[in-house]
């Protein structure tokens, strides 16, 4: 089989993917101080725990991201050399499931932010 630059080409898009995930987070994600665009401006102690919390939040969905990359890379390259059967449905539903839990994480971690 003849070499090809299309090889990167998978690893090129999870990293572009990577850093354009993480830009938008820090465009969007951090301009806010409170759980809600609603809440009050915060000051001090507890503007550095919702920093903290949001850093924490994006992270953890960027891995979980990662993961969901490295599930398809993985079966890919298995079912290419007929070892399996392909996708894992069920992880892979779950990866996306527990991204899509950090939603309610986020709000009740920030809601005991305010009440300290």
């Amino acid at each position: 089989m003849e070499k090809s630059l299309l090889f990167f080409l998978y690893p090129l898009a999870q990293t572009v993917f990577f850093f354009l995930v993480l830009a938008a987070a820090r465009i969007l994600f951090f301009r806010q101080s409170g759980p809600d665009k609603k809440g009050p401006a915060l000051e001090g102690e507890k503007e550095k725990h919702f920093l903290d919390l949001k850093e924490e939040v994006v992270y953890l969905a960027l891995i979980f991201i990662n993961l969901i990359f490295i599930h398809l890379q993985t079966s890919l390259i298995l079912l290419s050399h007929r070892i399996g059967q392909g996708l894992n449905r069920f992880y892979f539903y779950m990866l996306f499931g527990v991204i899509i839990i950090l939603i309610p994480y986020y709000y009740a971690r920030g809601k005991m932010i305010l009440k300290e």
